[in-house]
């Protein structure tokens, strides 16, 4: 048995998902500096002709 925490911030730019990568990696560096865990980010990207609206926009999940 397993489980999984999944979250997903949306944007309008790519540059923008990319920056809050950065943070986010920042941010769990200075919460426990000592850890070992290796933060894995999936870049989602937008397609532009797609019926949903959040497949338009840039995120990370």
């Amino acid at each position: 048995m397993s489980n999984v925490l999944s979250l997903g911030l949306l944007t309008q730019r790519r540059e923008d998902a990319e920056k809050m990568e950065i943070r986010a990696k920042e941010l769990l560096k200075e919460l426990n500096p000592n850890s070992q865990v290796e933060l894995k980010i999936d870049l989602d990207e937008a397609v532009a002709n797609c019926k949903h609206w959040f497949k338009r926009l840039w995120g990370i999940s």
